[in-house]
């Protein structure tokens, strides 16, 4: 796939980076509700735009005996909605990969926002207008959007562990 679209689902608004695969630059980013970006990525595939897979940040289980919050139940479904839309809608391929393996990758373990966000800047430098990541600034959806397509990217080119 020439494309990778990164997903960070949401239960009211979902996080997206279109990133070119070869480059790692993202061409098109944004906050929009679930069946807006279905629309959006089917414009895209109808109109013969882009050749893309999705890579989607799942949910896991916070164990333990936790109690998980209505957020994680209902962001559960839009992973189920975004991989249900690829299959029967888009016909793209579909990966889904928890926020620590994502995070593991590409900051070594720290799973939180900033810490993504400072590994993207190590790697991709500071998004600033002009650079291709300036798309990126100000918005941790569109990030951890970004983040889940630059780590399907990185495993299809280095290998390793899903």
């Amino acid at each position: 796939m020439k494309h990778i679209l990164g997903i960070d689902p949401g239960p009211e608004f979902t996080g997206y980076c279109l990133v070119e695969a070869a480059t790692m630059h993202p061409l098109e980013a944004g906050k929009i509700g679930a069946r807006q970006l279905v629309l959006l990525a089917s414009a895209w595939k109808h109109n013969k735009q882009y050749d893309f897979a999705i890579s989607c940040e799942s949910v896991r289980s916070q164990g333990g005996g936790h109690a998980l919050k209505e957020e994680v139940f209902l962001t559960s479904e839009r992973v189920g909605y975004f991989q249900c839309a690829a299959e029967f809608v888009l016909d793209v391929p579909f990966f889904s990969y928890t926020r620590p393996q994502i995070a593991r990758s590409l900051c070594g373990g720290n799973f939180g926002d900033t810490a993504v966000y400072a590994a993207i800047q190590l790697r991709f430098g500071v998004p600033k207008e002009g650079n291709p990541w300036y798309i990126l600034k100000g918005d941790t959806d569109r990030r951890s959007a970004f983040a889940a397509a630059v780590y399907h990217v990185d495993l299809q080119r280095y290998g390793g562990k899903k």
